[in-house]
């Protein structure tokens, strides 16, 4: 289905449309991960003053796999800290179910692909067709910065204006969301950079996000370097 590295675990076998009790169903048999989902390892091991490294660790070997989907015209479109595993200290991305591929596009109008609370704004109102690398970076932004202050932005804005809750976001990121960021880590030149990426990546239009996945690596690069 995919190529042998592309960020996904081998994929053994898929079936589709299969029917049980009256519901189509899909089955995908992916090779087993020895390792822990992102989602457990926040919430038992991520100590508070390794968490903007950690941050910059995970965004910077993402750029790597988004660069991978985006030159087999993939999107995953489901990108949560459930969907990744850690294993021998690297990410693996997991559950492929939702993914776009680009060359055979069939999602239409209207649906929801994805976690809401870590859905790209095109996604979270129904837009999934126009879903692409950015929208992938835009759910790796919620996450990165739900890695440093153990808060998910867009599901703290949810609860607070489900209608609007991506440019609450953007509006509010210079003063709630940089008080949240800051609350348990100093505001060093990393960080402040850390900070800084994370809002491009989390800019409602997806032109105002990075313009190609080279930027994107680039930029995690630099602020690696910088560690």
């Amino acid at each position: 289905m995919f190529e042998e590295d592309i960020g996904f675990p081998r994929i053994f076998a898929v079936k589709e449309n299969l029917l049980i009790h009256s519901h189509f169903y899909g089955l995908l048999i992916e090779e087993a991960i020895n390792g822990i989902t992102l989602e457990d390892y926040l919430k038992s091991s991520i100590s508070s003053n390794n968490r903007t490294t950690f941050a910059i660790d995970f965004l910077f070997k993402m750029s790597n796999i988004i660069e991978k989907f985006v030159k087999n015209g993939i999107v995953h479109r489901d990108l949560s800290p459930d969907n990744i595993m850690i294993s021998n200290h690297q990410f693996v991305v997991i559950d492929p179910g939702v993914v776009k591929i680009i060359s055979r596009n069939t999602t239409e109008l209207g649906y929801v692909m994805g976690k809401r609370a870590y859905a790209s704004p095109e996604q979270y109102w129904g837009h999934a067709v126009y879903a692409d690398f950015t929208s992938d970076l835009y759910s790796l932004g919620l996450i990165a910065f739900e890695i440093v202050s153990g808060i998910n932005p867009l599901a703290y804005y949810i609860a607070k204006n489900p209608a609007h809750p991506h440019e609450d976001i953007i509006h509010k990121f210079d003063r709630e969301l940089e008080d949240i960021f800051f609350k348990h880590i100093d505001e060093s030149e990393t960080n402040q950079q850390l900070f800084i990426i994370i809002r491009k990546l989390l800019q409602p239009d997806k032109a105002y996000r990075f313009s190609d996945v080279s930027s994107f690596q680039e930029a995690m690069n630099v602020l690696k370097e910088g560690i």
